[in-house]
């Protein structure tokens, strides 16, 4: 997460350790063609320049010789998070250089709808069909996207 100081909003800069800005732009009252009054206003074209969606990297390890029969029970749970409507991308790699390595690209519209596919019912369900075909816990990484061709951010 970038932290640091948008220049112009209040006497000292008002903090951003809370919001996410992009990239590493010097964000100040024109910067959204708004002429600043207020703090509030100073919030408000901070945030309206603050990507919302959430996107999560995940490798997972398959044991060894496993990796075909993840990928099946992997390639179902892409058909049950269709129904999410929060959740834009969910997309299942298998790695060409690694024979065990599995991928996902997720993209969330929002930490709520991060939040209810996480706790979802068909969440819930994976980890057993997954039991006995997995080498080690997930390697989850949360991202904040920044542009990108061919989405919508």
């Amino acid at each position: 997460m970038n932290t640091g100081v948008v220049d112009g909003c209040g006497s000292a800069g008002t903090s951003l350790a809370k919001l996410r800005i992009v990239g590493a732009f010097a964000l100040s009252p024109n910067d959204c063609g708004l002429e600043r009054k207020t703090d509030l206003d100073c919030n408000f074209y901070v945030q309206r320049v603050t990507m919302s969606k959430i996107s999560v990297l995940a490798k997972l390890t398959a044991a060894e010789g496993k990796r075909g029969e993840a990928v099946a029970v992997l390639s179902a749970q892409v058909g049950l998070v269709n129904e999410e409507t929060g959740t834009e991308i969910y997309a299942l790699h298998t790695d060409d250089s690694d024979e065990v390595t599995i991928w996902f690209y997720e993209l969330y519209s929002d930490a709520e709808s991060l939040a209810h596919h996480s706790g979802s019912p068909a969440m819930a369900a994976l980890g057993p069909k997954l039991a006995g075909l997995m080498a080690a816990r997930p390697q989850i990484m949360r991202l904040s996207p920044v542009t990108a061709k061919g989405l919508t951010l």
